[in-house]
């Protein structure tokens, strides 16, 4: 490599449980969050700070979360004996530890066919619908969950002692399966998640039970432990975010924003690199407006990268209102995959490149616009943007102040 990066942020090096920005990095959210740390165990990070994620059970920092604003509809998500209705079952609250190492943990057990916990719920029209729950498997080794809205309902079961998602319905009409997806937790636990997507319903019903078999119902004496109900619809496409906590009102986090300033004493106005590495969470099965990062003075004068379908991401180049060059490459979005990527420019000369792979280049007239800002894994063109989000673990970021040759650029993103 003929130069040395300016700016290197490699998050996933941290060395406790916190992970510090460097100063020149603006970091916004204005409400708390919750990270993992190095045990871990899920705590709460105050607004406007980085928020870790450690892998649950490796101890491995996978870097830190950029996420959308988001909402959890589902009131006292920890504690299923209050305002959740009870079905065929009963609620042992505070039974066991929970993720974020108190005893918050519930039992849930089933005195009859069915037995279930549920809550109602309303989205506002056209939402997609996501819901998430932790569970862990004691007499019984299956979570069952159903979303429905009255008319329709998807139900999906969960191998709480495989950490296999099972089978699902299809739903119909106004209530249909989206995707599933189960990520690991501390002390045994898994988040089992849940997506529908609906056009024209907006009242829901969210039920949980305990279940002895994939595609069984709950039944008498079937037991688990749940902990850590979520339900968000925060968008058209949806996927679980990270862990909301709520007592008796829902709770809105809002969205992170994470920038870095330009400034001429390290910023080359006339060419430049950007590299990023990220860990991909469950993404939506359909695509929409994910923004990987970039350098922006507006959304006129931007470079970005964006996913753009299920498997592939552009790196988008403007000018003065005018698209240079919009160039494609292969993304691997498969959940727990770490990809990088690379985007470099200089006068009429553009370049992306993904996890090693061939260039996608330009030659078109490009001149680089004015630049204020980089964003890290958030949309660069604005400093409070609440939904142009990545769906991934922000894994580490360098910029470096020329164009890198193509070689240097594969050779930056290589495994």
């Amino acid at each position: 490599m003929p130069f040395d990066p300016a700016i290197v942020l490699p998050f996933h090096r941290a060395a406790g449980s916190l992970i510090l920005g460097d100063p020149r990095m603006s970091i916004l959210r204005a409400s708390s969050g919750q990270g993992i740390n190095r045990l871990g165990r899920s705590f709460t990070v105050p607004p406007n700070t980085l928020r870790p994620r450690f892998h649950p059970l490796t101890g491995v920092c996978e870097g830190v979360h950029v996420e959308r604003t988001a909402t959890n509809l589902l009131l006292q998500s920890q504690a299923f004996n209050t305002t959740w209705t009870a079905t065929s079952l009963t609620v042992s609250a505070d039974s066991t530890l929970a993720p974020d190492g108190t005893t918050t943990a519930d039992t849930l057990t089933a005195t009859g066919a069915g037995g279930n916990v549920a809550q109602a719920i309303t989205i506002p029209l056209g939402r997609g619908l996501s819901v998430s729950v932790h569970g862990r498997a004691l007499a019984s080794s299956f979570l069952w969950v159903q979303v429905g809205d009255g008319t329709n309902a998807v139900e999906c079961w969960f191998n709480l002692a495989a950490g296999t998602t099972g089978s699902n319905t299809a739903g119909t009409g106004t209530c249909i399966f989206s995707q599933k997806a189960i990520e690991p937790h501390v002390l045994g636990f898994w988040r089992c998640m849940l997506d529908v997507n609906t056009a024209t319903s907006t009242a829901f019903t969210v039920r949980f039970g305990p279940a002895a078999a994939d595609g069984v119902p709950p039944a008498t004496s079937n037991s688990i432990i749940v902990w850590g109900a979520q339900a968000e619809a925060e968008q058209t496409v949806s996927a679980a975010t990270s862990y909301i906590a709520t007592t008796t009102t829902t709770v809105t986090r809002s969205a992170e924003n994470l920038h870095l300033p330009v400034d001429p004493a390290w910023f080359n106005p006339s060419e430049g690199t950007l590299v990023y590495e990220f860990v991909n969470r469950p993404v939506p099965s359909t695509p929409g407006s994910h923004v990987m990062g970039g350098v922006a003075n507006s959304f006129s004068d931007v470079i970005y990268i964006t996913r753009f379908s299920a498997g592939t991401a552009r790196a988008v180049f403007g000018a003065g209102g005018v698209t240079s060059a919009d160039l494609s490459r292969t993304w691997n979005f498969a959940p727990g995959a770490i990809v990088k990527c690379a985007v470099a420019w200089a006068q009429n000369d553009m370049a992306f490149v993904v996890d090693g792979g061939a260039a996608a280049t330009s030659s078109a007239s490009f001149t680089p616009p004015t630049f204020v800002r980089i964003g890290l894994g958030c949309a660069p063109w604005s400093t409070n943007d609440n939904s142009n989000k990545p769906w991934a673990t922000l894994r580490s970021f360098k910029y470096l102040p020329r164009r890198a040759p193509t070689a240097d650029l594969q050779a930056l993103t290589a495994a």
